[in-house]
């Protein structure tokens, strides 16, 4: 833009065209800003629920791992308490 300065007021209403233009530029360059700023977060939390996911599923595994092994040890012990209760009992 061309400031013509013919002794007029027009360099004032000019100035303050300019003055509102680049407020105007610096609003823009905030919001671009805080876009940015969003989709960094978007994409974080997006990666983040996926290792949730995944820890979740660990968790149910281990879970169902964990209550196997407890069913196995019984599996075991139970016919050794029964021998050594009939043992006990008969002799």
């Amino acid at each position: 833009m061309i400031i013509n300065d013919n002794g007029g007021g027009n360099s004032q209403m000019d100035t303050q065209i300019l003055e509102r233009l680049v407020r105007m530029e610096t609003k823009i360059d905030v919001f671009t800003d805080v876009r940015q700023t969003a989709d960094n977060a978007w994409s974080l939390s997006n990666k983040l629920n996926g290792r949730v996911d995944t820890a979740e599923r660990d968790i149910k595994e281990l879970k169902a791992d964990t209550r196997g092994s407890f069913e196995r040890i019984w599996g075991l012990c139970s016919p050794v308490l029964t021998g050594l209760t009939v043992y006990f009992l008969t002799h």
